[in-house]
């Protein structure tokens, strides 16, 4: 148990200087990899694709070359939309490096099951922290844009542009709208047309409210209209569809806790019975008996907590 407990150990503090390390390089080529993305040249190109040659450490080249090309793609197309400085590569070693210590931690019981179900876990730690700071930022810059919409509407009837306007509103609007709005007035102002920066904004940023404003200001530049007039219903519309979704929030917060409460508990009573008498918790992964009741039981849980989500979760 030692041994395991100190290559365990040993692991993570591995994994924590590979990230220090990867945070200086990132900072090394950072202009590089945005002067890339937003060049006319390659602005059809994926936006992920890093340095290479000389550039780019032997490392680096090996970790692109070990990881799966398609998990990697769509790993990178969450990191930009999390606005997370991470390659995707670099996202699927570091599921590797989370399965591996889970699967380390797993085997203290001195068990398959355990190892499995270790690497199992350990593998997911990642993504839903991924997802988590996604939802998060996704939440933010929707609660942002009625605020946004209005200042906008305002630049527009003082005899501003479009461009103007979107640029006062990037520069007085915090993270994380204020940020990608800034980079969507870079991307024009490198040779894309506004059509396509608002589109790969929206790319970025996958929030329906974002999509019907772009929409409609798509649009307006086609068909004419007083945009003003139009930004203003729209930000009306979003401020209500707001106060719904808070409305609705608060009417499903006890089915929310309730969900959190089933899902962890059957994990907090396993651990706690391997410390307080592991004897007789260990029959569940020695016995076949026991792992049979094991797997039920998590299937049975899986199928609960997905029921529950069902029941809680209200589109809008």
């Amino acid at each position: 148990m030692t041994l395991f407990l100190a290559i365990a150990a040993g692991l993570t503090t591995g994994l924590a200087l590979w990230a220090l390390l990867g945070g200086l390089y990132r900072r090394r080529y950072a202009v590089m990899l945005r002067l890339k993305e937003y060049s006319t040249e390659n602005r059809h190109q994926k936006a992920e694709r890093a340095p290479r040659g000389k550039d780019q450490p032997s490392w680096r080249r090996t970790m692109g070359k070990l990881a799966p090309k398609n998990l990697s793609r769509r790993y990178t197309a969450s990191l930009q939309q999390a606005g997370v400085l991470l390659k995707g590569e670099e996202m699927v070693v570091g599921i590797g490096l989370c399965a591996l210590i889970g699967a380390l931690l797993g085997a203290l019981t001195w068990s398959y099951f355990g190892l499995l179900l270790g690497a199992l876990l350990g593998s997911q730690v990642p993504a839903l922290l991924l997802q988590s700071h996604l939802r998060r930022r996704l939440r933010s810059t929707e609660e942002q844009l009625f605020e946004m919409l209005t200042l906008s509407a305002n630049a527009l009837r003082a005899g501003n542009s479009l461009f103007q306007a979107l640029d006062l509103a990037g520069r007085e609007m915090p993270d994380p709208l204020g940020a990608e709005l800034k980079r969507t007035l870079r991307e024009i102002g490198l040779g894309l047309t506004v059509e396509e920066a608002l589109q790969k904004l929206v790319a970025r940023v996958p929030s329906p409210d974002l999509d019907l404003v772009v929409t409609a200001i798509l649009i307006q530049r086609q068909v004419g209209g007083d945009l003003a007039g139009i930004l203003d219903s729209i930000a009306s519309t979003i401020r209500q569809r707001q106060q719904q979704k808070v409305k609705l929030r608060t009417l499903t917060a006890q089915g929310r806790l309730s969900g959190m409460v089933i899902a962890g508990l059957p994990f907090i009573l396993l651990l706690a019975l391997q410390f307080m008498n592991p004897d007789y918790i260990s029959l569940l992964w020695t016995e076949p008996l026991g792992l049979m009741m094991l797997l039920s039981g998590l299937v049975s849980q899986i199928i609960g907590m997905v029921l529950i989500n069902k029941i809680i979760k209200v589109e809008m």
